[in-house]
């Protein structure tokens, strides 16, 4: 058994480990429409007091002099997601202290993340007073002020600029998708994302995000575009299917791939779940905690059973059952299973 204070050497070291290889790395994403996706993390102003972000001579930032733009911005990248990496322990430690009872020390570490942030902002300042028309730059400066220090406003100016600079630029575009879609703009939304695609079209986030405004806000959407149900949701799986093609080992895609046949019951379309089971087959594949698995193993049973498929079924959650025998659920599926086999033996 490790010692807590061992515990708490060993989880720095690995902490530690985790920053050098983010120095060396190079990093890509987008703002996310729901937090991820669809938001609900605090922001820095909500655990304490607010603080002036001004550039200090005296604090220590990694150097900037003679950097041409896109090593500058990749540099201040690699910066920003250190600081936001370490935000993102500080913030889940603080949580499990409060849950303990413990509201001294959480209170420190919302403290902690929010000097994180700020460090953040203060680099991408510093940047920008180097390089103050760089879309790039501004674009993430605009992401950082949106999704953790709740300037949406302020942010939303920064895109709109970031356009006005360089009206092809795909990123912005998806921010400005998102904040609309939140505020029910969605066919300025659906404008911003299809300029998105049509810069990025292998994009698999942008696609994501598409199809999420498609399956979520379809009756705007179908008024928007024009578009029956069975139109939107076919629309709609093959940017899903797509984002999941591009990107085969990423479970939170393939999943949201795999469920988005369920949907077509509710947008009064026929899904192919011989096609569904597949998808499950993927998630399977690729899942690696034991909730995952076994999760894809009841919903690839569900599948099968609408598609009438009793026998396959039922080894599916056989299947979800050696992971979890004393799943009440599983051993209910596998009675439905049963008594479909049962009644199909019935019929004349």
């Amino acid at each position: 058994m490790i010692s807590p204070v061992t515990h708490q050497t060993t989880r720095a070291r690995r902490m530690a480990l985790v920053c050098c290889l983010l120095l060396l790395c190079p990093f890509s994403g987008v703002a996310q429409p729901e937090e991820e996706r669809l938001g609900g993390r605090p922001t820095p102003d909500q655990v304490a007091p607010p603080v002036s972000v001004a550039f200090k001579a005296t604090d220590w930032f990694p150097g900037l002099d003679g950097l041409e733009p896109p090593r500058l911005v990749k540099r201040v990248r690699i910066y920003d997601r250190l600081q936001q990496t370490m935000a993102a322990w500080h913030e889940l430690t603080g949580k499990r202290l409060f849950e303990q009872g413990e509201k001294d020390r959480a209170m420190e570490h919302a403290r902690a993340m929010r000097d994180h942030l700020v460090l953040a902002r203060r680099f991408y300042e510093a940047a920008l007073e180097r390089c103050p028309d760089e879309p790039d730059l501004m674009n993430y400066y605009g992401e950082l002020l949106y999704d953790r220090f709740g300037e949406r406003e302020k942010a939303v100016q920064i895109w709109e600029q970031v356009l006005r600079r360089n009206s092809r630029h795909a990123r912005a575009h998806n921010n400005l998708a998102i904040h609309d879609s939140h505020e029910g703009r969605y066919e300025q939304a659906l404008a911003h994302l299809d300029e998105a695609i049509k810069a990025e079209p292998d994009n698999a986030d942008y696609l994501f995000n598409l199809a999420q405004i498609y399956l979520v806000h379809w009756p705007q959407v179908m008024r928007v575009r024009l578009w029956n149900m069975d139109r939107l949701y076919s629309e709609a799986m093959a940017l899903s299917r797509k984002a999941a093609e591009l990107r085969p080992r990423d479970l939170s895609l393939q999943r949201d791939y795999a469920l988005n046949f369920f949907l077509a019951e509710n947008l009064s379309s026929k899904p192919d779940w011989k096609t569904a089971a597949k998808a499950w087959a993927n998630v399977r594949r690729i899942a690696r905690r034991k909730d995952d698995l076994f999760n894809a193993w009841l919903n690839e049973g569900r599948v099968w059973l609408r598609a009438e498929n009793p026998d396959q079924a039922r080894k599916c959650f056989e299947a979800a059952l050696q992971i979890y025998p004393d799943s009440e659920v599983a051993r209910g599926l596998v009675q439905d299973a049963e008594d479909m086999k049962q009644a199909g033996r019935r019929e004349p």
